[in-house]
């Protein structure tokens, strides 16, 4: 049995938006870049139950309410580096630019090499253009390349000046949308973790950077809850600690920390569930599973109720 403390260390709020006492999932979950750290995903089906996670270069299938799990591939040929879910598809990329599509309704599956020089791929995802689905695959080569789902042909190359992740002036590692899709947030190698409005091209607010350990308190995952009447945004650090925020105010913020104090605790992933009653973390050694107190993110001032 794992046993893993979780701490609240800091609340600037009248109220919590989770409890810091974790459900602890016996599932391990492997680093392959030590910058790259989003690898806990959450099954696209509300109806599933279910989290998507590497251990070594094994990919299971978790599902967080009867413990129980099964591969969704068995050696996949290399440690992913990153991966993503969309449309009923995942996909993973590679060290090495590989490329691996899988139908999660299915047993289609595709791999590929998508760079001439077998640079790593940073980043992925799905996008729809009408009725076709596209896979876009960020790599170190600076370039940003589309391919046809599920077939994985090349369609276009999209050449940079630089190694592409996402993007920033300091070194980027994660990019989240909220539901609404009129606001993203991006987190960086400097611990800070800006939030943007598509109708300004000046941040709407920045949380962290105020450490001076650089890679230990580099914001290495963000996402937003996809559900309208939760509205939480949470990002995790390169070890220990994850900040969780009222996305819609953005002046409330709460901070745990995963791991006993003074210990480095690596963080692998960050993932809410879809229906947002859940926020996972992803360790080394396990998944924590923190409630989300729903009922109290739909009580408004006034007894209004969303």
């Amino acid at each position: 049995m794992t046993i893993v403390d979780s701490t609240l260390i800091a609340n600037d709020g009248s109220s919590l938006f989770l409890k810091p006492n974790p459900k602890v999932h016996e599932q391990r979950v492997t680093i392959h870049h030590w910058q790259l750290r989003d690898l806990v995903l959450t099954f696209p089906d509300t109806k599933k139950n279910e989290i998507i996670v590497p251990a070594g270069q094994d990919i299971y299938r978790y599902d967080y309410k009867t413990g129980q799990r099964r591969h969704l591939i068995h050696d996949m040929g290399y440690p992913p580096t990153c991966m993503t879910t969309g449309y009923g598809y995942w996909a993973a990329g590679g060290q090495r630019g590989d490329l691996t599509l899988r139908d999660l309704n299915g047993e289609y599956q595709v791999s590929i090499a998508t760079s001439p020089s077998c640079t790593i791929n940073n980043g992925l995802c799905f996008a729809k253009f009408g009725q076709d689905i596209r896979l876009m695959v960020s790599n170190n080569d600076g370039t940003i390349r589309v391919f046809s789902v599920p077939l994985l042909q090349l369609l276009e190359t999209i050449d940079l000046q630089t190694a592409v992740n996402h993007f920033s002036r300091d070194a980027n590692f994660s990019v989240s949308w909220n539901h609404a899709s009129d606001k993203f947030a991006v987190a960086s190698q400097d611990g800070t973790v800006h939030v943007w409005d598509i109708r300004s091209q000046l941040p709407l607010c920045k949380f962290g950077g105020e450490h001076n350990a650089i890679t230990k308190n580099a914001a290495r995952c963000v996402k937003f809850t996809q559900t309208g009447a939760v509205d939480l945004l949470a990002y995790s650090e390169h070890v220990s600690h994850v900040s969780i925020i009222d996305a819609r105010t953005f002046n409330t913020q709460q901070t745990l920390r995963v791991g006993g104090a003074g210990l480095d605790t690596p963080i692998t992933g960050l993932a809410f569930s879809p229906n947002s009653h859940s926020m996972f973390v992803g360790l080394e050694s396990a998944i924590l599973e923190y409630e989300i107190d729903s009922g109290a993110r739909r009580r408004f001032p006034k007894g209004a109720l969303l």
